[in-house]
């Protein structure tokens, strides 16, 4: 029997579709997030991934259906209040102005802004805190606008970490980094399920998919192919009819690598 209490956010009938379009992006879609799991989103271009993620981030607010954030419907919660439980990493680097790494990282706590007072000596701390423990201490006093696309990347994940939400929406957190950062990424998503955490993301990469979920929602043409559990080598299955390609299988160790011809 399924344990309703551990469902932190949730889905009904949800459809969208964007102003100048007849067709529903994502069309009736049904799901349940719960606490301490790691969801991969996959699918075709176009097929309502990022839209999805948007949606259930509060970016996007004009859909039909259903969400609901801790059994409270997503509508009736004040921002600021969304803000604290929901971090969301877009897919594309937005532009950034000329401030330093840390002070974007200390208006990420804007959530926890008390007006009159200011910030506190608890969100510099956590500002530390968080470049330490993601490696991006040594750029902390740099502008942003002068780093590379990968580190970029990076403060923006950390941008999240310094609000410590319950749930990480993750549009493609492993763009722009190369093999060594992408495994820092991995690691923190790790350490962020220990803690409790709930990780929605979305990548291009199924090995990264399949390492990293504990389960796997599949997106096809705005409707839901497959949602349930990671089957690891089975995913095979799921890849080819979501992709339309023929998908293959190369293991090395306890590491599963997916291709095609």
């Amino acid at each position: 029997m399924e344990n309703k209490s551990s469902i932190i956010l949730e889905t009904k009938n949800l459809s969208f579709s964007y102003e100048k379009e007849r067709f529903f992006t994502l069309n009736k879609i049904d799901l349940k997030f719960k606490k301490s799991k790691v969801y991969g989103v996959i699918g075709p271009n176009g097929s309502g991934k990022s839209t999805l993620l948007k949606l259930i981030g509060s970016i996007l607010r004009d859909y039909k259906g259903q969400i609901k954030l801790f059994g409270e419907d997503l509508k009736s919660i004040r921002q600021k209040e969304i803000a604290k439980k929901i971090a969301y990493l877009p897919q594309e680097i937005p532009e950034f102005s000329k401030i330093t790494v840390s002070y974007f990282l200390l208006l990420s706590r804007y959530p926890f802004l008390k007006i009159i007072k200011g910030f506190s000596e608890k969100d510099y701390e956590i500002i530390k805190e968080t470049t330490e423990k993601f490696k991006i201490y040594h750029i902390s006093e740099r502008i942003i606008a002068s780093l590379s696309g990968g580190e970029k990347r990076k403060v923006l994940l950390a941008s999240l970490l310094v609000i410590n939400p319950e749930i990480y929406i993750l549009d493609e957190p492993d763009s722009f980094l190369d093999p060594a950062n992408k495994r820092e990424v991995e690691k923190i998503i790790k350490e962020l399920k220990k803690e409790e955490k709930t990780i929605i993301l979305t990548s291009h990469s199924l090995d990264f998919i399949t390492e990293i979920s504990d389960e796997i929602i599949s997106l096809k043409d705005g409707e839901i192919v497959y949602s349930g559990r990671n089957l690891f080598e089975e995913n095979i299955k799921i890849f080819s009819q979501t992709f339309d390609v023929n998908y293959r299988i190369l293991k090395e160790g306890e590491k599963i690598f997916f291709y095609y011809k």
